[in-house]
């Protein structure tokens, strides 16, 4: 697949957005079962601790990142779309768990 660099706008509304409402199973390295974590806590505090240091980098770093290209299943991007990319996939999670707790049969607190 051909890279066309800083062609934002298509990735964001066509490839990008369009791919993350597909609903997909995850790698089976990244099913619960294969989780090197032995508590959510575990977990989550590994996951608070990788995404400190993404936004700590974002900020701070002077690269061009719009030239550090790689392949995702949904095509060639830049380091700049990775940042998005993740961005959107937590937001993505969290409507999962909204949907999940507005569910009338999710237990009451």
């Amino acid at each position: 697949m051909e890279y066309k660099p800083y062609n934002l706008l298509v990735f964001q509304r066509k490839k990008f957005f369009s791919w993350m409402k597909v609903k997909r199973k995850t790698i089976e390295s990244f099913e619960p079962k294969n989780t090197p974590y032995q508590s959510m806590n575990e977990a989550l505090e590994s996951y608070k601790n990788m995404r400190a240091d993404h936004i700590k980098y974002i900020r701070s770093t002077t690269e061009d990142i719009h030239n550090h290209i790689t392949q995702l299943p949904f095509g060639m991007i830049d380091c700049y779309q990775i940042c998005l990319f993740m961005a959107a996939h937590n937001n993505r999670h969290t409507q999962q768990i909204n949907e999940i707790k507005a569910d009338p049969g999710f237990p009451k607190q």
